[in-house]
């Protein structure tokens, strides 16, 4: 529990940090468990504000004559919805969200109420569900320990952490505590598949959050963001749970994410949309499993082997290097193999013997391949993907001239480096120093992402 109590109000609400979450509540998440819960809470006088995350039954007369605020809910339920709070903070509503926090806090933080209203709007149209409460509380505490904790349809932050001038800012960094409150309001949606497991539902909760932001806040540049998560899963040799504490206590899984949005790329926003109201649909079953999100992916995108892509990418560590050579002017030859660099995190040089750097890899990673070229550096959309699940793969470009540059993975949504012969890396310098505007900008940072990794690597000479 966690108290604080200031000259004109008390606030007393739950709080238990996720590493305890199985110790105060061993039985909730079981699909076994039918039992309905029911939550009693005194409501001493008119003036207390009685919260849950639960859906309030009544307000009832207790046998010693006091009132009490029942709630009720019936299992399996995530911990992540256990919660209660009882203040005498003053309140303020647009209908829909409502706002408690000191008078004193009220005006500066007055914008939560429209951001919080709109995020959940556009989360709902993200998703296709629509959020299950009728509505939402905010508590503004001066000093709670986390910069914001959400249960289902009540939400506690600290109340220094959220600016009104930062909600109108320019930089993106200015927008990491809304993205950290957004992540724990799609929480709503995602944080309540019990028998799932947590790669998934905070992967998808991440990925609808930076989304949903995108929309509110397309100032802040989300897309940055996602970009910077790819960059540092391609930093970890072994690309395994790595995970990154950029939003204060959330521990971001940057590899989720970063799969994740790199299928989404690959299917399609509106088929990766459609597989998640399915799967949306699904999860109010006791018998609800990851499984059946890649059933929802490949019925929605025709993709037939997704789940088995996806099954690759959790069982191999390591992730591919591409290389490329242009075989005539309209042809290009992409090999794949694994990345090698001991050196990215200690002194040593380049992993593997020569032998070992000719043999055919152990995995091929299924990777979504998308090509531009100077003579048509058009933008690449879905049905321009190419699937690459073999060692080697052909790429035909149309019309291109032998002393075009090409370019892979454009956009940079795949999570892989790529590898050039030295003429294209040429080609490519050169285009940048004469008009850079015709690359992504994505792809600009990834030149100087895959060429610095390469070098330290010893694929490349600096």
């Amino acid at each position: 529990m966690y108290r604080e109590v200031g000259d004109s109000y008390t606030t007393v609400t739950s709080y238990v940090d996720q590493l305890h979450d199985a110790a105060f509540f061993p039985t909730v998440q079981s699909v076994m468990l039918k039992s309905r819960f029911s939550l009693s809470v005194l409501k001493p006088n008119a003036s207390v504000a009685v919260l849950s995350s639960w859906d309030l039954l009544k307000d009832a007369q207790g046998h010693d004559g006091q009132t009490y605020s029942v709630f009720q809910k019936t299992p399996p339920f995530s911990v992540h919805q256990v919660a209660v709070a009882v203040t005498t903070l003053p309140k303020a509503t647009d209908g829909f969200t409502t706002l408690h926090a000191h008078a004193a806090n009220m005006p500066r933080l007055q914008h939560l109420l429209e951001f919080c209203t709109n995020v959940v709007e556009m989360a709902a149209e993200a998703t296709g569900i629509s959020f299950p409460n009728k509505g939402l509380d905010v508590l503004a505490l001066h000093r709670f320990p986390r910069p914001c904790h959400s249960t289902w349809k009540l939400v506690v932050v600290r109340a220094g952490t959220f600016k009104a001038n930062a909600a109108g800012g320019l930089h993106t960094n200015l927008g990491r505590p809304y993205l950290r409150l957004t992540i724990e309001l799609l929480s709503t949606w995602f944080g309540n598949m019990v028998t799932v497991g947590t790669w998934l539902d905070r992967g998808l909760a991440v990925l609808y959050a930076i989304k949903v932001l995108k929309l509110a806040k397309p100032q802040w540049l989300l897309d940055d963001i996602l970009h910077l998560y790819r960059f540092v899963a391609l930093s970890s040799v072994d690309l395994g749970p790595t995970h990154e504490k950029v939003l204060y206590d959330y521990e971001l899984p940057i590899t989720a994410v970063s799969l994740l949005a790199m299928f989404r790329f690959a299917v399609g926003q509106d088929s990766f949309k459609a597989a998640t109201t399915n799967f949306l649909k699904k999860t109010g079953r006791d018998d609800v499993v990851e499984q059946d999100f890649w059933d929802s992916l490949k019925a929605s995108s025709s993709t037939e082997d997704i789940a088995n892509y996806t099954l690759v990418w959790r069982q191999h560590s390591g992730y591919p290097l591409l290389k490329v050579v242009r075989e005539d002017a309209e042809t290009v030859h992409v090999v794949q193999e694994p990345f090698f660099c001991l050196s990215c995190h200690d002194s040593r040089s380049r992993a593997g013997t020569q032998d070992q750097q000719q043999s055919p890899p152990a995995t091929i990673w299924p990777i979504p391949i998308t090509l531009s070229y100077a003579s048509e550096p058009q933008k690449i959309d879905v049905t321009a993907v190419v699937w690459m699940v073999s060692p080697e793969v052909t790429l035909k470009a149309p019309n291109a001239h032998f002393d075009d540059w090409v370019l892979l993975n454009v956009g940079n949504e795949g999570l892989y480096r790529v590898d050039y012969e030295d003429s294209n890396w040429s080609h490519l310098i050169r285009q940048l120093q004469n008009d850079s505007s015709v690359i992504p900008v994505a792809n600009r940072a990834q030149i100087i992402d895959n060429l610095f990794h390469l070098a330290l690597a010893g694929y490349r000479q600096v």
